[in-house]
């Protein structure tokens, strides 16, 4: 169930519903109903290709920018304490139990 099934829009029509909300929203803001209208419309455009390639199941690969912190590393806030000392300490107490 991809969720458009809930609102039955026809598989031929789904890769048209970002420009449809996009014009939506476009005729929005013209009338005066919502503010940004065009620019929430040009924001919604551009994302329509990223639309569809969720939709075909395609995702983006993400790449890690910097090296992964080891628990017994340095701490990069640069206290000198190893990292599960100091800001590793500090993410556990912030995670959900």
């Amino acid at each position: 169930m991809t969720g458009f099934e809930s609102i039955a829009i026809p598989d031929s029509l789904v890769d048209e519903v970002p420009l449809l909300i996009g014009n939506f929203l476009y005729d929005l803001g013209e009338r005066g109903r919502i503010s940004g209208g065009v620019g929430l419309r040009s924001w919604i455009n551009a994302l329509g290709s990223e639309f569809s390639r969720t939709r075909s199941g395609e995702t983006a690969s993400i790449e890690r920018v910097a090296s992964k912190i080891g628990r017994n590393d340095p701490c990069p806030c640069g206290s000198e304490l190893k990292y599960k000392k100091c800001c590793l300490r500090l993410l556990d107490d912030e995670s959900p139990k």
